[in-house]
């Protein structure tokens, strides 16, 4: 028997975690897969030489042919039809967004507009707030009111300066701007992240205010040690999917009908970052 490899092994789970319950007439036992979310993400911390096997340890173990047939003739019929319905299909991997900077950034951009055609609303946005919020106190734990979200904004009148993402919001008692460079294979440009603190920091006006260094591994800047300021987040790719995935999940267990087309979309989105 062949053995798949270990990014087979991470689809297949995610594939099943993707298992949404459905009712039928017949009553049947289905697991949960929000549930079933922490013991995944537990299995695929292990570390891979905890789970190979003592060879010397191994005893033959007898398989019950007859109840293996009838549990995989159980989920194949749910299989088939999640697989009809497009259950496995993931648009990202189809359309080739791979490691590619420039447009991971502007679906992220998208997912955190409230004001966005996904229909979401504030729930990615206000989530990734609470965690800037555990770090950044000044900056409001959830949004409120009109947000303002900008791609490529320009921070100077020539457009030389440039950041991926640009937040603002001017609301009674949740104003806030924030500023998002991200980094996937790119370096990182002569001191940038010092250029947008600065940046921020002017632009913001009486805003308090923040900047988002988001990176494969959630590295420091090199130059922001110069700038002596304390008031840039260092992010991973891997840490906002994990937390964005958790408000997801939290929101369909609370409100089924986001279970749509733009809830699919975010999280197969969510799950192609969370490998940068």
């Amino acid at each position: 028997m062949s053995t798949g490899s270990p990014e087979k092994l991470r689809d297949f789970f995610d594939r099943l975690r993707n298992l949404t319950p459905r009712t039928s007439a017949t009553k049947v036992v289905a697991l949960n897969p929000v549930h079933l979310s922490g013991f995944f993400d537990t299995l695929r911390a292990i570390p891979q030489d905890t789970l190979a096997p003592n060879r010397m340890a191994l005893t033959q173990a007898v398989i019950d042919v007859r109840s293996l047939a009838v549990l995989f003739d159980g989920i194949r019929t749910p299989l088939q039809c999640l697989r009809a319905v497009g259950g496995f299909c993931n648009p990202w991997r189809i359309a080739r967004l791979g490691r590619d900077e420039v447009r991971s950034t502007a679906v992220l951009a998208w997912l955190l507009d409230p004001a966005g055609d996904h229909g979401l609303g504030d729930v990615l946005l206000g989530a990734m707030m609470a965690h800037v919020h555990r770090v950044q106190v000044q900056i409001p734990h959830t949004p409120l009111g009109r947000v303002s979200v900008i791609r490529e904004a320009r921070l100077n009148s020539d457009g030389s300066n440039r950041v991926d993402i640009e937040l603002r919001s001017n609301s009674l008692g949740g104003a806030f701007y924030l500023l998002i460079e991200a980094k996937i294979d790119a370096p990182e440009g002569a001191e940038q992240i010092v250029r947008y603190v600065k940046s921020a920091e002017l632009g913001a006006g009486s805003l308090p205010w923040a900047v988002i260094y988001l990176t494969t591994d959630g590295r420091a800047s090199r130059n922001i040690v110069e700038l002596d300021s304390n008031q840039v987040v260092n992010l991973s790719w891997k840490e906002l999917a994990r937390v964005l995935l958790r408000s997801l999940d939290c929101m369909a267990v609370t409100n089924p009908a986001f279970q749509g087309f733009s809830f699919r979309l975010a999280e197969t989105f969510l799950r192609h970052v969370r490998a940068f």
